[in-house]
């Protein structure tokens, strides 16, 4: 069984939720592709691919990668968080883990895309920052403890959260 955190008292966690309790429209893994406004005038190999008005596809050279949405340059922060991790939020309020995870290279906007610009984390305190610059983490935390803030007082909830940071896969 698992437990809460060291030095709290122990509290049995409620046992897995299956994927067949999931809502119908509930993908356990999605993936997106965000890109990064390019360095000089064009983004020269990389072309997004929209069929049906809907961007799902890159071509880089002579190969295409089929995605579940890909966000331009001109996506902001709110419009990234809304299609990629508002819902998964809310599956988390519902008993179900969530995962969000950015790749990519050096410099690719990984840190802009999941906390935000330097001036976010420069600011100190999210109450400073720039609301429509907050990235996906700063908005994930303030969607669940939002959601949670507005429970029955009596509702006793346990929060886990983990971060890892791989740089020069170390």
């Amino acid at each position: 069984p698992a437990y809460s955190a060291p030095g709290a008292s122990p509290r049995r966690v409620p046992s897995a939720i299956s994927m067949e309790d999931a809502p119908a429209e509930a993908e356990p893994l999605c993936v997106y592709a965000r890109l990064r406004p390019p360095a000089g005038a064009a983004r020269g190999e990389v072309q997004v691919r929209r069929r049906f008005g809907q961007a799902k596809a890159i071509q880089v050279r002579n190969m295409e990668f089929a995605l579940d949405w890909v966000f331009d340059e001109e996506t902001t922060q709110e419009e990234l968080y809304e299609m990629a991790a508002s819902e998964r939020i809310d599956w988390v309020l519902s008993g179900f883990s969530a995962t969000l995870i950015a790749y990519g290279q050096t410099g690719s906007g990984k840190t802009h895309s999941m906390i935000g610009p330097k001036s976010v984390m420069e600011s100190g305190s999210l109450d400073v920052a720039d609301p429509d610059e907050l990235g996906l983490i700063p908005r994930a935390c303030q969607h669940l403890f939002d959601e949670l803030y507005n429970r029955e007082a009596q509702t006793s909830i346990v929060v886990q959260c983990g971060y890892v940071e791989v740089y020069n896969d170390r």
